[in-house]
């Protein structure tokens, strides 16, 4: 599901994971404004950003990287899980010399962002969260049963007979953004993509259904939300009372909008980026000590 249109030249940074090298673009320039850390939804890549990115590098710096196990990124022989892929987009703004960034997190990319901004806090100016994953806290009894039946090969297996029509369900409506997300997944499905789906997903099962629930004071630091109200996977009905007890919170319910607001209302998106990038502290201060574990 790699966009090939996708207008900034692919790097990789050799040095910012124990694991291996991780792929990243850099667009824009810094301009006053905080930079922006794009960090993509579960076995997605950067390019999920397409329409999302060259505005935002009109106003500032955007960083995105393909995410361990995922893209163009190392895919690891051992296990990993969020602990892990905090600590390589924090390797990577450290590399770079990103002063408080804002963090811009879809979906896991939210929760990855989240753990981020509560380990760090007071290395970011700001978090925007698209639909993000964090705030629902589910029933351990999911995850014990989960680990039995959840194995790669059943999960890829469903995935290559249901996956296209379960894809289709996380777009509200039928635009010519979610057509050609739509073609990008049918021209990879029938090969090997749901099983690699599977093999990265299902062994952080435990990270993908955790929350910060009990954590939520702890986040001082202003951030923007913005989530589909038809969203099917994580619905905003579930998440909203979490999501109002956020002490400088800006929130937005997209009408029309699914799970993929930056595909399917990137104008939206770029908006409130923006109003956050305003609102945010200034970029200043260092970046010089990796995350706790």
């Amino acid at each position: 599901m790699r966009s090939e249109t996708f207008p900034f030249a692919e790097r990789f940074a050799e040095d910012v994971s124990p694991l291996g090298p991780i792929a990243y673009f850099l667009g824009g320039e810094s301009r006053g404004l905080p930079d922006v850390v794009l960090l993509h939804a579960l076995g997605m890549n950067y390019t999920e950003w397409e329409l999302v990115a060259p505005r935002l590098a009109q106003h500032t710096r955007v960083v995105g990287l393909d995410m361990l196990g995922c893209g163009h990124s190392v895919q690891p022989t051992r296990p990993y899980g969020l602990r892990e892929i905090a600590q390589s987009v924090w390797g990577l703004i450290n590399k770079l010399g990103l002063r408080r960034p804002v963090l811009m997190g879809h979906s896991f990319g939210g929760r990855v962002a989240l753990d981020l901004a509560l380990k760090e806090p007071r290395h970011f100016s700001g978090l925007m969260l698209l639909n993000s994953a964090g705030f629902i806290r589910y029933p351990s009894l999911y995850e014990r049963i989960g680990r039995v039946v959840l194995k790669p090969k059943v999960v890829g297996t469903l995935l290559l007979a249901a996956g296209p029509v379960l894809a289709r369900r996380i777009f509200a409506n039928d635009t010519p953004q979610s057509d050609r997300f739509m073609s990008q997944v049918l021209g990879r499905w029938e090969t090997a993509f749901p099983y690699r789906f599977a093999q990265h997903a299902c062994p952080m099962l435990s990270d993908l259904v955790s929350d910060v629930l009990d954590r939520l004071s702890e986040l001082n630091l202003p951030i923007s939300i913005l989530w589909g109200e038809h969203d099917v996977l994580l619905p905003y009905r579930e998440v909203e009372p979490a999501l109002r007890r956020l002490s400088d919170v800006q929130i937005d319910v997209l009408r029309a909008c699914g799970h993929m607001p930056n595909l399917e209302q990137p104008e939206a998106v770029c908006d409130a980026t923006l109003r956050l990038l305003r609102r945010a502290k200034p970029a200043g201060g260092t970046v010089d000590v990796a995350p706790r574990p």
